[in-house]
């Protein structure tokens, strides 16, 4: 409930991240600690890659529709110098090595983390409070 901002880049929204679900890094991890062969081909850039990415903006839709709640969220234009306007990871190299390609797409994980938030909301709730 608390004020949310899109923060530079013209505050839009536009800037693109790939999302990673912990089980998709799990079954690497798993696959990796059970061959030794490919625990030694690393390292990996791990992440959600091309299929895994989405947008501020369009992760701020999957989070409503997963929740049933809408928040006005601001736009702040200015950019920090550092930040990027899309990072998706390139796992092309895990993915050749190992064989592994993330399964979960960003509307899994988002649904995933609400489900877990409320079946565990009596242990967050010290934290969801702040």
């Amino acid at each position: 409930g608390s004020p949310l901002q899109y923060i530079g880049f013209d505050g839009k929204g536009h800037q693109v991240r790939d999302i990673l679900h912990i089980d998709d890094l799990y079954a690497l991890l798993r696959r990796q600690l059970q061959d030794d062969v490919l625990g030694a081909a690393g390292p990996f850039n791990v992440g959600g890659g091309v299929e895994g990415s989405v947008s501020l903006r369009e992760l701020t839709e999957i989070c409503r529709q997963a929740t049933g709640k809408a928040l006005d969220i601001g736009e702040r234009p200015d950019t920090h110098p550092a930040d990027i306007p899309y990072y998706v990871t390139d796992t092309s190299k895990v993915e050749t090595a190992t064989g592994w390609a993330p399964t979960k797409r960003p509307g899994d994980v988002v649904a995933d983390i609400h489900r877990w938030i409320a079946d565990n909301r009596a242990m967050l709730e010290p934290v969801l409070k702040r």
